[in-house]
């Protein structure tokens, strides 16, 4: 019996010999593996574009191309380094309970089966979605949808041109996209 008890005590006493480490010391070690730090910032006041008379905020780090065959289409493209793009556009479509439709079934065809997060909000006339999701290798992990109650319809996708196969590596970037299509849709105008 009692020699149960010594051979309980000592495995306990091995165990918990490394626990305490070298206290003396208490330095911080950084991670071998971390989120990337991206050398871009969030912009919290951005600046404001305009799109087929649709005023909006987006980053000021940010250049937008406008494309000049299709009225009310622009790409927010970010600094090289982070590639993205938000693809937008504004349309008064003739039937937009069907444009609402498609543009709902065309979000869940870009997530596929990536699970996702949808925040729906009001912002004056505009009735708004944002729909995200940080899994890897997705391409389209931010889309947006927006209706306004005199049929207008703002739509976009955020777009990686290399996606990363770690979601730890895309993480803060898709973080960096949320936040700015957030901002965009409580400041349309």
């Amino acid at each position: 019996m009692h020699a149960r008890i010594l051979l309980k005590l000592s495995i306990l006493a091995l165990l918990t010999t490394g626990c305490g480490g070298d206290m003396e010391d208490s330095t911080a070690v950084p991670r071998r593996r971390a989120y990337p730090r991206m050398a871009f910032e969030g912009d919290s006041t951005g600046r404001t574009m305009v799109l087929d008379g649709l005023r909006m905020r987006i980053n000021s780090a940010t250049t937008v191309r406008t494309d000049s065959l299709r009225r009310g289409w622009a790409d927010v493209e970010y600094p090289a380094g982070l590639g993205a793009t938000m693809y937008l556009s504004v349309t008064r479509p003739e039937s937009p309970a069907e444009a609402v439709a498609n543009r709902r079934q065309r979000i869940s065809l870009n997530l596929g089966d990536a699970p996702a997060r949808a925040e729906e909000f009001i912002n004056g006339p505009w009735a708004c979605t944002l729909v995200y999701s940080d899994r890897a290798g997705l391409t389209t992990p931010v889309q947006i949808l927006a209706t306004h109650a005199d049929g207008r319809l703002l739509s976009g996708a955020a777009v990686l041109h290399a996606p990363g196969s770690d979601a730890d590596s895309i993480r803060p970037l898709v973080e960096l996209l949320r936040e700015d299509a957030r901002r965009l849709l409580l400041n349309l105008e």
